[in-house]
């Protein structure tokens, strides 16, 4: 779904120790291959949720009432899944 960088960058993060250990679980587990991937997988989940509740916001104010109207008043009321 996101864009594939050749370019990375490296960066130091401090979480709790809890959410350490579910990171490293899921690696252990072969969920993900490393916990840099479960990082970058989890910022493009809410960099596409960001962008998805600032459509359904542009949607849901368009003072034009058109077929798309009406799917955002039903997206609004539900909880965002984006995978």
């Amino acid at each position: 779904m996101g864009t594939k960088s050749a370019q990375k960058e490296q960066v130091t993060v401090r979480l709790d120790a809890d959410l350490v250990a579910f990171i490293d679980q899921q690696v252990e587990d072969g969920v993900f291959a490393t916990r840099a991937a479960f990082l970058n997988q989890a910022a493009e989940r809410q960099r596409r949720y960001q962008l998805a509740l600032h459509d359904i916001a542009i949607l849901n104010n368009d003072r034009e009432k058109d077929d798309l109207h009406e799917l955002a008043q039903w997206n609004v009321r539900r909880p965002l899944d984006l995978d």
